[in-house]
């Protein structure tokens, strides 16, 4: 309901089968469900501006857990905390976060790629914040497996590629080595030559 909100898009633009869906397919009726309730949902606020005003978004149709998700987004972008966002919930609360304070945008790494159409929505008005606002668009998600089950499983798969994104950029560069190379060539050099 909060990318529907946010963003303006129709329900029926948003919506898939998520969780439920198994080898079989999309359940079609559920599907249509959720579509009805987003769209009630939307119609019952219909005279409130959630474009201009995320807070009342969060309020009127977020969640409690997703109110919490916004305000440790925004403690740790005020702190330059990395934040790993999993899936299409979390894709939500990142998404109010930076429409609150766009600095967010540059805490946020995207671990999995949501099978909910509404994530590609809510990824695109996030680069959106941070381009309008001068900011380097966040990156792709890191992950693509089409998983569907929540509890934090695609960011636990993303991790390690954190971690092995972080390991590179302490890596030493070519020249570093090269230099480190020459100075104890040199050194060596030195000990090496008779004293006079």
């Amino acid at each position: 309901a909060l990318i529907a909100a946010l963003s303006g898009v129709p329900a029926e633009e948003l919506c898939d089968g998520g969780a439920s869906v198994n080898r079989a397919g999309s359940n079609e009726a559920l599907v249509a469900r959720k579509v009805s309730i987003l769209e009630r949902a939307m119609a019952f606020h219909g005279d409130k501006d959630f474009q201009a005003d995320p807070k009342l978004a969060l309020r009127a149709v977020g969640g409690a857990e997703i109110a919490a998700l916004v305000g440790g987004m925004l403690e740790c972008s005020e702190r330059r905390i990395p934040v790993l966002v999993d899936g299409f919930i979390v894709t939500a609360a990142a998404l109010v976060a930076s429409l609150m304070d766009a600095t967010a945008t540059q805490v946020m790494l995207f671990a999995t790629r949501s099978t909910e159409r509404g994530q590609a929505t809510a990824l695109e008005l996030i680069r959106r914040v941070a381009r309008d606002s001068g900011y380097p668009e966040p990156c792709e998600p890191a992950l693509n497996m089409g998983l569907r089950m929540g509890e934090g499983t695609g960011a636990l798969a993303a991790l390690p590629l954190v971690r092995s994104a972080c390991s590179i950029t302490e890596m030493a560069t070519l020249r570093e080595v090269l230099d480190l190379d020459m100075s104890r060539s040199a050194d060596a050099s030195a000990d090496e030559m008779p004293s006079s």
